[in-house]
């Protein structure tokens, strides 16, 4: 806590689409995330950014935190990639996605703090072995311990403008935690 305001800690940070909901709803958020072009969208978004890889992480530092959100890439998850394997001449390698998500695992373990974690469709196989089933609709889901979760109960206005994208300094889409999904999920996990 500090300033009486609660801590969301955020792996995987990227633009921010979690910060946004978490700063509003009244807590004080901390993003890490290892591309330093995240920083001003991040910032922007009521999060303070820390540049750093989450595989390096103590976990055990954000004990005094409410929720940990955690993003972890989808890239080696989308089903789109498995589609086109080969054509491109890129093929998916979930078993590095999985890295992650085990480090955001890991992370919130040994912090003792619930965790949130969202990822694509595609990551159902993988990722339910370790967190258990997710909840969500396309293109967003949840797997995690909070009561938003745990109701399985969405407010209506959680999946918005699903194809809201950000471009990043490559040209590169980069999708975005919606809005009222990020408010709703901090609102639920308040202490």
């Amino acid at each position: 806590m500090n300033n009486g305001k609660p801590l969301c800690i955020d792996l995987f940070c990227g633009y921010g689409g979690w910060a946004k909901g978490f700063s509003d709803a009244g807590y004080r958020v901390i993003g890490f995330d290892n591309e330093i072009k995240c920083k001003p969208h991040y910032e922007a978004n009521g999060g303070e950014f820390v540049l750093a890889d989450v595989r390096t992480l103590d976990g055990h530092r954000f004990s005094k935190a409410t929720v940990i959100v955690a993003s972890p890439p989808c890239t080696e998850f989308t089903q789109i990639k498995r589609l086109f394997a080969g054509r491109w001449g890129v093929f998916p390698h979930p078993e590095e996605g999985l890295k992650l998500v085990e480090e955001a695992a890991r992370i919130a373990k040994e912090a003792g703090v619930p965790l949130v974690l969202e990822n694509v469709r595609g990551a159902f196989d993988y990722i339910n072995p370790i967190l258990g089933n997710p909840v969500g609709r396309h293109p967003w889901y949840l797997w995690g311990d909070v009561p938003l979760l745990a109701t399985g109960k969405w407010p209506k206005r959680a999946i918005v403008n699903v194809t809201r994208r950000r471009r990043d300094n490559h040209g590169a889409a980069r999708a975005i935690i919606p809005y009222p999904l990020a408010r709703a999920l901090a609102e639920a996990c308040k202490p």
